[in-house]
């Protein structure tokens, strides 16, 4: 089986201070950001997907809805591949970040979280077991024959194959780069989450025009 994570397309911004005190950030994707989703779609589209499955979390879930609907599917949603800041008051898409360096993109370049209360070992650990349950789940499964597609976060993703690559730090990959919007992240597993393998990081070349400058990666390949 294929295991395929596919980080979200480019949402909104939220700029602090935007919302009413105690409200969530959860900005859907801009214009740029479904064309994104529908030409990861139509990529997809020959990869004999079994499945779809989708952060909850509006900028993930709409570009699974995006992505899902390309293949003539309905989008599963799955609550363990929000992000870790599910729960922030405002979005700065992270290549903002890095031109502004300013202290959150600072802290994630040192390979910390900005969040001093936020559990990056839980956080860890929830992702694994829900991404290890999803590929269990699909592997007994009877119609399970080809690929299944996750639709989640940047975090999501480097705490995944961090675990996999046994890379500690929370945001290992070089962003803004990787995983760039839309990126594909590719796993085989032969015999459920145990047999896992990476097998590529970072593919954009599929939605590459549609990819700043600063955030048009590269693929990375394990050895």
């Amino acid at each position: 089986m294929q295991l395929i994570l596919v980080r979200h397309g480019l949402p909104h911004r939220i700029a602090p201070g935007s919302l009413p005190a105690g409200v969530v950030a959860d900005p859907g994707l801009t214009d740029q950001g479904r064309r994104q989703a529908q030409v990861t779609g139509e990529f997809l589209g020959a990869e004999n997907v079994d499945a779809v499955y989708a952060s909850p979390v509006r900028r993930a879930w709409e570009t699974g809805a995006v992505i899902a609907a390309s293949l003539g599917m309905t989008a599963r949603e799955c609550a363990g591949v929000a992000e870790w800041d599910a729960s922030a008051t405002s979005y700065i898409p992270v290549e903002e970040r890095v031109a502004a360096d300013d202290e959150m993109w600072r802290a994630l370049r040192s390979g910390k979280l900005p969040d001093q209360d936020f559990d990056g070992e839980e956080f860890r650990r929830l992702v694994v077991d829900t991404v290890g349950g999803i590929a269990d789940a699909r592997a007994d499964a009877t119609d399970s024959r080809g690929a299944v597609v996750v639709v989640t976060h940047a975090g999501v993703i480097n705490a995944y194959v961090g675990h996999l690559l046994e890379r500690r730090d929370p945001f290992w990959l070089p962003l803004p780069m990787a995983p760039g919007y839309c990126s594909l992240t590719r796993i085989v597993m032969v015999a459920g989450a145990a047999s896992a393998q990476v097998v590529s990081v970072n593919e954009t070349a599929h939605v590459r025009d549609l990819l700043s400058s600063s955030v048009a990666g590269t693929t990375f390949t394990p050895h």
